[in-house]
């Protein structure tokens, strides 16, 4: 059996962080027991699971790594947006909207993805 996955699209992406929530980060105003940022990663990047998971049971919505998204910027698709903030920088982009764009092809130690089933 073949599983199909792709990219969560930004919006996608966006409302399972929130999980129902309007909370800043990850259904919580705090962003210490959900993501890792520069106040609190130790400088590196850390295993799945270690936070405290959303309403929907997703771990790490918020911080660890940037995530790439499926999506276009501005309807520019050579420019593809990342959300979630990283452990290497500060609290307010690890917040439930924070978002950035770059070229798709960029590799850095703070970009990843997740997958997403259909």
């Amino acid at each position: 059996m073949r599983c199909s996955t792709r990219a969560a699209i930004g919006s996608a992406r966006s409302w399972a962080n929130r999980a129902g929530g309007s909370q800043t980060y990850c259904g919580v105003d705090s962003p210490d027991p959900v993501a890792w940022y520069d106040g609190n990663s130790g400088g590196q990047t850390h295993p799945v699971g270690q936070k405290r998971l959303n309403a929907f049971g997703l771990y790490d919505m918020s911080g660890n790594v940037w995530e790439w998204t499926g999506s276009c910027h501005e309807g520019n698709c050579a420019r593809q947006v990342y959300r979630g903030g990283s452990w290497f920088g500060p609290p307010a982009p690890v917040r439930a909207a924070g978002r950035g764009r770059n070229d798709p092809m960029r590799r850095a130690y703070s970009l990843g993805f997740r997958l997403a089933q259909d």
